[in-house]
């Protein structure tokens, strides 16, 4: 149950300072001004839409008004109490291991560990407070920090592919792939997504407060350093390293041995076929370029 005295409470339990303009409203739940409904809570940085009414809105700047019947919670960052506000009404449940999972005997599981339906963990490394979806699957060699969530129906660990012909007998010979994946504190793993164990004594890793969403493919020996973030359907070959604090979009794709700088941003869809060098640098189109980086891209959160 969501009302405005709840909301209240939790600012102040989270210690945010705020004013409130207007008479109170009464509220149901939180809303999105993708779809606008009376009695949500919003945010709004900058003129708030004229289309929410009677409301609650939270705002960085009392003059940040309608002339509707709203509320008004005026504190210093709306966005990030929003969203600090929604994980308080709505945390990652925890109903530990399903009877359909099946764990190997010799996995080390940490505190507070959920594993979903037909999700296989396989001998393998579990910190604590860590979300493991629906038929996800952990293969062995693998080691997961702390507060990490792994979403349904992704494969970590999983083989990839290395091969050289023998000239002799006309075969294709394949290398078993037997190195690791590392997955450091504070990563959120999307649903669909594919993480391929190092080559041979060498790992993966996906370091601290990496966010990896949805369809991602990430190739053997790839290296994504902190809080990096790599959207939707991305492909990153054997051997990429990506900086931190980068921002790669949709459908970005990289070939293998590719180097990136801290903070980079990469545009959706584009094509990465040689390293960069230079920190900060924005490249988009196929294949890539370079272009003037802004303070403010859409849909790239600004940077800490």
């Amino acid at each position: 149950m969501i009302n405005e005295e709840l909301i209240f409470s939790k600012l102040i339990d989270l210690n945010i300072d705020y004013k409130v303009l207007g008479d109170v409203i009464n509220i149901t739940g939180f809303g999105s001004i993708k779809k606008i409904e009376n009695n949500k809570l919003y945010y709004s940085v900058g003129d708030v839409p004229e289309s929410i009414n009677n409301s609650m809105v939270i705002v960085n700047d009392e003059h940040n008004k309608n002339s509707k019947n709203n509320c008004y919670i005026v504190l210093e960052k709306p966005q990030l109490t929003f969203y600090k506000l929604m994980r308080e009404f709505y945390p990652e449940k925890n109903s530990g291991v399903a009877s359909s999972a099946v764990i190997s005997e010799s996995v080390k599981l940490s505190e507070n560990v959920n594993v979903d339906e037909n999700a296989v963990v396989r001998a393998s490394s579990i910190g604590n407070n860590v979300f493991i979806g629906a038929n996800v699957v952990i293969h062995d060699n693998v080691i997961i920090g702390d507060n990490v969530t792994i979403s349904d129906n992704s494969v970590i660990g999983a083989k990839g592919v290395a091969w050289i012909w023998d000239e002799v007998t006309g075969e294709r010979v394949i290398q078993p792939q037997i190195g690791y994946v590392e997955i450091g504190n504070e990563v959120f793993i999307g649903s669909n997504v594919t993480i391929v164990r190092g080559s041979v004594n060498e790992s993966t890793i996906i370091d601290n407060n990496c966010l990896i969403s949805h369809g991602s493919q990430i190739g053997h020996g790839v290296k994504i350093n902190h809080h990096t973030h790599i959207a939707n359907n991305c492909t990153l070959a054997g051997n990429v390293v990506i900086g931190s604090e980068c921002f790669i979009g949709a459908s970005a794709t990289f070939a293998s041995q590719i180097k990136i700088a801290d903070k980079t941003t990469i545009g959706a869809g584009a094509i990465i076929s040689k390293s960069i060098e230079n920190e900060g640098a924005t490249y988009i189109g196929m294949p890539a370029r370079a272009i003037p980086t802004q303070n403010k891209l859409n849909g790239v959160p600004k940077r800490k």
